[in-house]
């Protein structure tokens, strides 16, 4: 059994895509809508209480209404990556402590270390995310390298 993946299937050669018994099956995963995010983030939120950091449950939909357009690689992109910058900035146990009880005596997410770093690192990745949009775009638009006469050359 061969698995392929691809986010460009009509980029890709017709023996490859049309010919029997090579990728027989085909199927198409949009990106996950908000409630899906919002499952993610659950799955995500349990992990973190795992780990003794506080996770609100409010947090879930909160981080499912500012990745829209994202992939689950890129949920779990912001997810990791929002760890390693709060493990690195808490450091140490008495710091975990302390945003743990800021974070209950406030009703705005804004007072939760985890959210303030989600939202920098989900800008970060959106902002990625259009410049690897805009190269799909080119290299769907790129026709193969031109023949000599037209690069300029007799």
């Amino acid at each position: 059994m061969m698995i392929g993946s691809t986010n460009y299937l009509e980029k890709l050669d017709a023996g490859i895509t049309k010919r029997p018994s090579r990728f027989d099956r085909k199927y198409h995963f949009d990106l996950p809508a908000a409630p899906e995010r919002a499952q993610y983030c659950e799955y995500w939120r349990g992990r973190l209480a795992e780990k003794a950091m506080d996770s609100p449950p409010r947090l879930r939909s909160a981080i499912a209404g500012i990745t829209d357009g994202f992939s689950f690689a890129y949920l779990q992109e912001a997810f990791i990556s929002s760890l390693l910058v709060v493990a690195n900035e808490q450091g140490e146990a008495g710091k975990r402590t302390e945003e743990k009880a800021q974070s209950i005596d406030s009703n705005s997410l804004e007072s939760v270390l985890f959210w303030r770093v989600m939202n920098q690192q989900v800008s970060m990745l959106r902002n990625e995310i259009k410049g690897s949009r805009k190269s799909a775009e080119d290299a769907m638009a790129y026709n193969g390298p031109k023949p000599a006469s037209k690069a300029g050359f007799a």
